[in-house]
């Protein structure tokens, strides 16, 4: 359950709802050891190198545990929120939203700094 936790939080912390599907690789990515720069850094990346985390299992212990709530999700999927904060959705990002908050310079400004990057080792933040 502990694990399961951190990876709820983290999903927290990063604005994501714990979809079950993003539950299971966050808990993959934490467990596996492997820091998140090298499976994903660079296009030489791989997911293949995380754990299986059996979703069915998973879903089992969110559900037993009193800190969480599950709540059936779109496509047969299913979240996992925290039981203090279940009704409060707005502080999760919508990815599939088309609206973008940030204003038009602020791109630009983005696109022009990566684009000044000479050295793959520049461009890990």
């Amino acid at each position: 359950l502990e694990q399961v936790m951190n990876a709820v939080e983290s999903l927290y912390k990063d604005q994501l709802k714990p979809f079950g599907r993003i539950l299971r690789k966050r808990i993959a990515e934490q467990i596996s050891g492997i820091p998140i720069e090298d499976l994903y850094g660079g296009g030489r990346g791989s997911t293949e190198q995380l754990p299986d985390i059996d979703v069915e299992h998973l879903q089992q212990v969110c559900e037993e545990s009193p800190f969480l709530r599950i709540r059936a999700e779109e496509g047969g999927d299913w979240s996992a929120v925290i039981v203090n904060r279940a009704l409060a959705g707005e502080e999760f990002v919508d990815i599939y939203s088309p609206e973008d908050p940030y204003p038009v310079w602020l791109w630009e400004d983005a696109q022009a700094y990566f684009g000044s990057l000479r050295d793959e080792r520049e461009m890990f933040l």
